[in-house]
């Protein structure tokens, strides 16, 4: 062979075996990121099949949306039966200190007693002696009746008004009594009362003692028959109690109290109360 066939032939197998090597590499190459699954990350210095480059493609990444807060809300209350003050029903007795609060009060309720209707000034008894008014109804009789007060309370004060519509309980009968030879009966009596009073209370939670000096205007109706005639005669007379008693808040616009009262002059010899009534804070 001719020195110049050996080296073609030389130069042909060396750039066969080189040719061969660079396109298998190039093969490899295209397999690596051409074949790869088109949401796989390419390397950084390929291109993805997308025609995006690796850092193009992690950017455009969306990012998670943030998860919603979980708002609990409590149901709707029908709002009958509930405290305004509280979350929840109250208690049958409300704990709170609410009797120490400033407030304006109105009551009603039974008062029961024993009154001396002989204290008072009679007019209209030209014809009577005087002297009948010691005896039934008129000594020590027995009243019962309805009592109604508005009162203020402010910084332990208590200011007081109210009226008074007692009955006398009595029996007729025992009122009879001669006078210039005729039988006289007490046929009836209307009496009622106004009083005004100033004390004082103390609370301890939803109870509040107090104590109360009442000055009182009372008048007196008699009905007197003798002789087939009735005359009516006409009563007055102004004294002073002491009223001792409890009040208790079983709501704080709902209260019920009971007291006890004493005569110091004027015709309330004892008396008692039980009333109810409502607060106005």
């Amino acid at each position: 062979m001719k020195p110049t066939e050996k080296l073609t032939t030389k130069v042909m197998h060396t750039f066969a075996r080189n040719g061969l090597l660079w396109v298998a590499a190039f093969l490899g190459v295209l397999c690596w990121c051409g074949g790869a699954r088109a949401d796989a990350p390419c390397p950084a210095w390929t291109d993805c099949a997308d025609g995006t480059s690796v850092l193009a493609a992690e950017a455009a990444e969306p990012e998670p949306a943030p998860a919603e807060a979980v708002v609990h809300r409590a149901p709707p209350s029908s709002g009958i039966g509930v405290d305004e003050d509280s979350d929840e029903a109250p208690a049958p007795i409300d704990e709170r200190n609410i009797a120490a609060w400033d407030h304006f009060e109105f009551s009603m309720g039974f008062i029961a007693g024993a009154r001396d209707y002989s204290a008072h000034t009679y007019e209209g008894t030209h014809r009577f002696d005087p002297a009948i008014f010691a005896g039934t109804p008129f000594g020590n009789t027995e009243a019962y009746g309805l009592r109604y007060d508005v009162r203020l309370v402010v910084w332990y004060l208590r200011m007081t008004a109210g009226v008074d519509l007692p009955f006398a309980s009595y029996d007729v009968e025992n009122t009879r009594i001669n006078i210039d030879g005729q039988d006289a009966l007490v046929t009836g009596m209307k009496n009622w009362a106004f009083h005004f009073g100033i004390g004082a209370e103390y609370p301890f939670g939803p109870v509040a003692p107090f104590v109360d000096v009442l000055g009182g205007l009372s008048f007196a109706k008699p009905t007197i028959a003798m002789g087939g005639e009735e005359e009516e005669l006409r009563g007055q007379t102004f004294g002073f109690t002491v009223r001792a008693g409890l009040r208790l808040h079983v709501r704080k616009w709902f209260f019920a109290s009971i007291s006890g009262e004493a005569g110091i002059v004027g015709d309330v010899q004892w008396g008692t109360e039980l009333s109810v009534g409502f607060a106005v804070m």
